[in-house]
């Protein structure tokens, strides 16, 4: 039989649906495999069937098929340890951030966006490369503003209300949170702004 195959089997007289297990030949079986199913059942009022609808787009559910008896299949990929790690602090950091200097932040998922004095200079996406002890290793991939298709090897900490941030484009990565001399790297601590 092969992985992911659904057929339906007739036992005892009543209709039966199985859905075989994915198989990895000549791997380590007793990893998760890399997509995960779920079986969704949807009622008759369409106010809570888009609401669900909604809420599994959210959580990276898509849509693959019916399965009978009123279920419906989706299919997802199985984030890693690590991207779940990176998509969780990536969330703590979210917001609006304000350094001494005039400086300012904005984070929004894996979107981010500087300046100085509430003008636009830069944005892009940011990618954690790792997350150690005192601080996170950043890219982030500049996509607006003069440094376009530059990436900033940063690194960042979140310390209550203080987002520590030093990054450079040309330097090798920073390891410690000071500016250097001529301002590369650059380092400013950004305190979260009150909504």
């Amino acid at each position: 039989m092969k992985a992911g195959i659904a057929f339906g089997l007739l036992v005892l007289g009543c209709p039966a649906l199985f859905v075989a297990a994915p198989v990895a030949s000549g791997r380590d079986k007793s990893r998760s495999p890399e997509v995960e199913y779920k079986a969704v059942t949807f009622g008759t009022d369409e106010k809570e069937a888009t609401k669900k609808l909604n809420e599994l787009a959210a959580e990276g559910w898509e849509y693959v098929g019916p399965l009978g008896n009123s279920l419906v299949a989706f299919k997802r990929s199985r984030a890693s340890t690590a991207q779940l790690a990176a998509k969780n602090e990536l969330a703590r950091w979210e917001g609006d951030w304000a350094g001494s200097d005039g400086s300012w932040l904005k984070v929004k998922g894996d979107r981010w966006a500087t300046g100085f004095n509430e003008v636009t200079a830069y944005s892009g996406r940011l990618k954690i490369v790792a997350i150690q002890d005192k601080r996170t290793l950043v890219d982030m991939e500049v996509e607006e503003g003069e440094t376009k298709g530059q990436t900033v090897k940063a690194i960042f900490r979140l310390e209550g209300d203080t987002l520590h941030y030093c990054g450079t484009y040309v330097l090798p990565r920073p390891t410690e949170f000071v500016k250097g001399e001529g301002g590369d790297p650059w380092s400013v601590a950004f305190k979260r702004e009150k909504k």
